[in-house]
């Protein structure tokens, strides 16, 4: 920076900006507003973008400022993400009618909008090309209505993320990384079969498992089928492995709602009965959250 140029500077950031210039940064000072507008520029098919009008204003180095008009737009889209213009992006645009080989810009195709590299090929043909394999270049030819509306001055990343593939790519190749099984949700119900086996002596109390089990949303709905193969595979040598038909016939009165909602006034068993099944469903849902 020259010195009239840093004496423009507040004297807070003063010292900053005199050790950024001299570690070979060009700081400047944000201080020249420039409209944005809301609508947003398509990377990809062009789109109308509606009625374009701005109620806000960014604030840049003066000198990015040309005597044409500037002003900025967020790109939406992926045609240009090779060359690191992603969704979320805001775009510093100068508006001109002319474009050079190699500038990306800002072109309106029969009214709608979008942004690509313009290129001009070895018969001098002009073209806006995509950055991204998925979409084909577009020659422009009288027929399209192509016109050049402006060219990109500078791309910032106003919410930057990460590649997902790069970083698992990373980390998959990092020797710290161990594969880790996961438990499904039936996997996970055979080792509470297991635990709770032992407290079940009838047929019937296996009720209370299957019950607890559904309130965990082990099934999304009743499927007692699905709990009788469950429990046979987790305990094949039980004394007492539940039916389908049994398990049915406890699916009444309060036993047909949420375990928590069990009334022993109404009830299809009483007494310690009652109670040997609530302990049954309790030590189920217990061993699950344990």
């Amino acid at each position: 920076m020259t010195e009239q140029e840093l004496l423009q500077v507040p004297e807070e950031l003063r010292e900053l900006f005199i050790a950024l210039d001299k570690q070979g940064f060009n700081p400047q000072m944000c201080d020249t507003l420039v409209p944005y507008y809301h609508n947003g520029v398509p990377c990809g098919t062009p789109e109308d973008v509606g009625d374009i009008c701005h109620d806000e204003y960014d604030l840049m180095p003066r000198d990015m400022v040309v005597l044409n008009k500037t002003f900025s737009f967020d790109a939406y889209g992926d045609s240009m993400v090779d060359e690191g213009i992603e969704s979320g992006d805001r775009l510093e645009i100068q508006a001109t009618p002319v474009a050079r080989h190699g500038d990306i810009v800002l072109a309106s195709v029969r009214g709608g909008y979008t942004v690509k590299s313009y290129f001009e090929d070895d018969y001098g043909r002009p073209w806006l090309v995509p950055a991204n394999k998925k979409y084909k270049p577009m020659l422009i030819t009288e027929e399209r209505c192509v016109r050049i509306e402006g060219r990109v001055l500078s791309v910032r990343k106003m919410n930057p993320r990460a590649n997902n593939r790069a970083m698992r790519h990373a980390v998959v190749s990092c020797e710290e990384y161990v594969p880790v099984h996961r438990v499904s949700k039936r996997e996970h119900a055979e080792e509470v079969v297991r635990q709770v086996a032992e407290m079940v002596t009838i047929v019937r109390q296996w009720y209370a498992v299957y019950r607890a089990l559904l309130d965990l949303q082990v099934w999304e709905s009743e499927s007692y089928g699905e709990f009788v193969a469950l429990v046979s595979r987790a305990v094949p040598e039980h004394e007492h492995l539940p039916v389908s038909s049994e398990l049915r016939r406890m699916a009444v009165q309060s036993f047909a709602r949420p375990v928590h909602l069990w009334n022993r006034d109404n009830a299809p068993v009483t007494g310690t009965r009652f109670d040997t099944y609530l302990r049954i469903a309790h030590a189920t849902t217990e061993a699950w959250e344990g």
